[in-house]
């Protein structure tokens, strides 16, 4: 069966409520042919309704500061003097295409991209602690900081709902030699209840 296949009956599923572990048993069964962890590292990497209603704030916050980034960037090459039409392919990197697809795929919620994007924000963040003393002394770079400090935010609310929104699995392992049974672990947005 195609991945494709799959990944169509998980949306459905999902869409009519259901929890990961019910989607991954659901998907299993309608395509028997599947591997079971290629099918659950999908199901994991889509959120449930409950946990879209639950965190749609932070998820909007987390888009609204991924704009907020990439218009303070076309801010500061007009202040930089790069509004040039010479000068029109270095603007045009400043908000790359990557950004604008990243910010599609956390938009859908889309699992994988919200751990990576939470990882390379926060290690890309970290640079601003390098210039905290900068700051009291005054020879910082406002743009710089600026954009550390938002990648910084960006990361932990990527991160956050990355944690929050998307369970873990397990395979247990059958002491008869049968295959293991992927098990989901409850949905970390109903816990905290």
């Amino acid at each position: 069966m195609s991945r494709s296949a799959q990944k169509h009956t998980a949306k459905e599923l999902f869409e009519l409520g259901f929890a990961h572990q019910q989607v991954f048993d659901e998907v299993m069964m309608e395509h028997p042919g599947a591997k079971p962890k290629r099918v659950a590292e999908m199901v994991r990497q889509m959120p449930t309704v409950f946990a879209k209603e639950r965190f749609a704030q932070l998820h909007q916050l987390l888009l609204g500061i991924i704009l907020l980034s990439s218009a303070l960037r076309l801010v500061q090459a007009q202040f930089e003097g790069w509004g040039h039409w010479t000068h029109g392919l270095r603007l045009f990197t400043l908000v790359p295409i990557a950004t604008v697809l990243v910010a599609y795929a956390i938009y859908r919620w889309n699992g994988e991209v919200l751990k990576w994007v939470g990882i390379g924000n926060l290690l890309g963040g970290l640079g601003f602690i390098r210039h905290l003393d900068d700051l009291f002394t005054g020879d910082i770079d406002p743009w710089r900081f600026t954009f550390e400090v938002l990648s910084l935010a960006i990361g932990a609310l990527a991160f956050y709902l990355y944690k929050e929104a998307f369970p873990k699995y397990r395979v247990e392992n059958d002491h008869t030699g049968a295959p293991g049974r992927i098990t989901f672990a409850p949905d970390p947005a109903l816990q905290r209840m």
